[in-house]
């Protein structure tokens, strides 16, 4: 993981791809396929808040994607979860989880590699 993260840091935004050949040979050391690199490193983008969009793009984002939703037809949305260990509930409430942490990008990356669906993932 700190590997890809360093990696993540010495690219710029254009070349977290799977064809970027520093990335295929990263795949390769860590026997994974070059695509899930690639993806991992996207993620550690959509957490970059350097690379945060403005706010009206922002809003519209979350408008097209429901991030803002409350209700999904008569069912309210279930949006409970957990942050190193402090529940919270909601885009809100992660921000407050996370604001006291100080909004720091290695906890952040910490509370995801620690999550259940990261440490659970199948093998094939």
């Amino acid at each position: 993981m700190l590997v890809a993260l360093n990696l993540y840091h010495k690219l710029t935004f254009g070349q977290l791809h799977a064809r970027q050949p520093v990335i295929v040979d990263l795949a390769e050391k860590l026997g994974r396929g070059a695509n899930s690199v690639a993806m991992k490193l996207c993620n550690f983008a959509s957490l970059d808040p350097a690379l945060e969009p403005p706010a009206e793009l922002r809003k519209e984002i979350m408008l097209c994607t429901g991030l803002d939703r409350t209700r999904d037809g008569p069912q309210a949305v279930d949006a409970l979860a957990e942050w190193n260990g402090r529940a919270f509930d909601g885009p809100a409430g992660f921000k407050t989880a996370a604001a006291q942490d100080g909004y720091r990008f290695s906890a952040i990356i910490r509370g995801i590699v620690e999550s259940y669906p990261f440490c659970n993932v199948r093998e094939n």
